[in-house]
């Protein structure tokens, strides 16, 4: 019989696709299909039992983008200190470029006056013996200055890591006169450091000044070096401050680095100031994530002296080397993307 003969069914309707009670259909056919609408007759269309175990979702214009995170406090002060940031740092850069005292050879003024300087130096110091004691009988020979010498017209202010740098130059070359010794100064700064060692004992012994960036300390390839140092090493010391002077000083030396680079670099500088621009953000998330993390050294904390001699403008309120590193990379170098906050786990 065809289904277009058959009625609709009362409960579901459909039209049956054959008589049920035709003698012709299998009984198995027919039990089936009973266990079936016996099934059907049981099911509920419409299952709300799980409902109340999802949570409630209001409809939203934009419901396939990924809810943003909320980015902390100092990270969010970062964006809005970038402007007065680098306003500030090419400012300051720019003077220290063009009124910067530029690398030049001790003339035997000049050489006077240091040599009376480490004197008065050695004699402010207590209990002198050994090495010291020795060049300080040594410096007893000098002659004395007068105003035709211009001895009280310059000021120099000896920084006393040089002088312990230079009393170990001395001993190590075994300075037995006062000639010996002037010679032992004039050498200075004429070959540069080679190695990892001897550049860190450098930095650590010697306060930043533009004259090391314009003779023949630190060139055009060195500059590229010391900022490898400092990304796979140094930048640890400056975060972590297990000693404040050496954090300090290499956070003023970062700065002096950072001045006297090209502004226009190849794809290889652009990877090597990714790399340290990386080093500084991972430094700063790890602080954000603190509750309560180790005050950063401010960078108005570590100006040189020459900074302070050229009074450049004073540094943004708590402004650290490592969030300038990381804005001048960004900014001036054009990689903005490390100065995004989102999907770092905050």
């Amino acid at each position: 019989m065809d289904s277009e003969d058959q009625s609709l069914d009362s409960t579901f309707g459909q039209q049956r696709v054959f008589n049920l009670d035709d003698p012709l259909v299998d009984p198995n056919v027919i039990a089936y299909l009973r266990g079936v609408r016996t099934q059907a007759l049981r099911t509920s269309a419409i299952s709300t039992h799980w409902r109340s175990a999802l949570p409630r979702h209001s409809a939203d214009l934009y419901d396939d983008e990924t809810p943003s995170r909320e980015i902390p406090g100092p990270l969010l002060a970062i964006e809005h200190g970038i402007p007065s940031w680098i306003e500030w740092f090419n400012e300051t850069r720019d003077i220290i470029l063009e009124e910067g005292k530029p690398s030049q050879e001790y003339d035997d003024r000049s050489l006077e006056l240091v040599l009376h300087h480490l004197k008065d130096y050695l004699q402010e110091q207590k209990g002198l013996k050994g090495n010291s004691a020795h060049v300080l009988d040594l410096l007893q020979n000098l002659r004395p200055t007068s105003k035709d010498d211009g001895g009280e017209d310059v000021e120099l202010e000896i920084d006393p890591e040089w002088a312990q740098s230079m009393l170990l130059k001395v001993k190590a070359q075994k300075v037995a006169s006062l000639d010996d010794l002037k010679k032992c100064i004039k050498s200075e700064n004429q070959t540069p450091p080679r190695g990892f060692k001897e550049w860190y004992n450098f930095l650590q012994s010697h306060e930043p000044e533009h004259s090391y960036f314009t003779g023949k300390i630190i060139n055009g390839e060195t500059v590229w070096t010391l900022l490898q140092y400092m990304s796979h090493d140094w930048i640890k010391d400056i975060h972590k401050q297990k000693r404040f002077p050496r954090a300090r000083r290499f956070s003023t030396w970062l700065l002096y680095i950072l001045f006297h680079l090209p502004t226009n670099v190849t794809a290889e500088y652009v990877s090597n100031l990714r790399e340290l621009g990386k080093r500084c953000k991972k430094a700063i998330l790890a602080d954000a994530r603190l509750a309560e993390s180790k005050r950063p050294i401010l960078l108005k904390d570590c100006q040189s002296s020459e900074m302070l001699e050229l009074s450049t403008p004073s540094p943004p309120e708590n402004l650290d080397v490592l969030n300038v590193t990381l804005v001048v990379i960004a900014v001036v170098y054009r990689q903005r993307d490390l100065t995004n906050w989102q999907d770092h786990g905050l």
